[in-house]
């Protein structure tokens, strides 16, 4: 019998057996098996002692974060009893909400210029001539002072269209 044939079977049992024991490690638990081996305390010595291995970063289990383990988990677990966390949540909320409104806000405005397919820019005179006072100004205008038009800005604007058209440089 040459070695080739003797070898065959015995690489399959082998890699066969690797496999097994490499997909059986992987297999997702809730928590570790308790230690085989627990460390026996002096007899001198009082109090309880239990040794269990720290598995809160182990990804071969299904919950590995343990109650406080992660910044969510810290602010969450004890919520009914931490009340100095409420200010945090209350601010951060509010933070976000002025936040989303401002970036809305801002958006409105002409000097943002997302939309590109035009040649002209937002602020261009004639593209905002026939809109420039609808646009939001004062966040508190009450009054309505800051949308009216503003005739004689218009005419001044459109003489310095004309003149920079003639000029060539529109």
């Amino acid at each position: 019998m040459s070695l080739s044939k003797a070898s065959t079977g015995l690489l399959s049992r082998c890699v066969y057996s690797l496999v097994v024991r490499r997909a059986a490690s992987k297999i997702i638990a809730t928590r570790p098996q308790k230690a085989a081996r627990q460390l026996t305390i002096p007899s001198t010595e009082s109090g309880y002692f239990n040794y269990e291995r720290d598995f809160s970063r182990d990804s071969r289990y299904s919950q590995p974060q343990k109650t406080m383990d992660t910044p969510w988990r810290f602010l969450t677990a004890k919520l009914s009893h931490a009340y100095e966390v409420y200010p945090i949540f209350f601010l951060t909320g509010w933070w976000f909400v002025l936040f989303c409104f401002t970036t809305f806000w801002s958006f409105e405005k002409i000097e943002v210029w997302l939309d590109r397919s035009a040649d002209a820019a937002p602020w261009d005179w004639e593209r905002s001539r026939d809109n420039y006072w609808k646009k939001p100004t004062l966040l508190f205008d009450l009054k309505g002072e800051s949308h009216k038009r503003c005739e004689l800005m218009e005419a001044l604007q459109d003489e310095m269209l004309e003149a920079s058209k003639k000029l060539g440089k529109k």
